[in-house]
């Protein structure tokens, strides 16, 4: 069965078609920068894991439906990403840019 982003990502999902799939409720956004960046702002409906405790909780994260994963600038969004994959995810993906691309589009972000 192919899901969203088919097999499996390799890539990145762009900040227009995450913020469109997460309005339309087709995505679980998962933030994975650290508490205090969190704290400081994340995407409204974003779910937290930290990259630096992500392999002890990545049991935690929904595999029925397709994630996108970011942080500040899409690196560290790109390590999860690998690790996901490693894990077996394989309906999931990297939002290029990060919520600095999601702010600068204008899209809501939450304190």
């Amino acid at each position: 069965m192919f899901g969203l982003f088919g097999r499996k990502a390799v890539g990145q999902i762009s900040p227009e078609d995450a913020h469109r799939r997460h309005t339309a409720g087709e995505v679980e956004l998962v933030d994975v920068r650290e508490a205090h960046e969190w704290e400081s702002g994340h995407i409204p409906g974003a779910r937290h894991a930290a990259l630096s405790t992500l392999d002890a909780k990545i049991h935690e994260l929904p595999r029925d439906r397709p994630l996108v994963l970011y942080c500040l600038s899409g690196m560290r969004s790109g390590r999860a990403l690998k690790m996901c994959q490693n894990a077996g995810f394989t309906d999931v993906a990297s939002m290029a840019g990060g919520i600095g691309a999601w702010r600068h589009r204008g899209y809501p972000v939450r304190r």
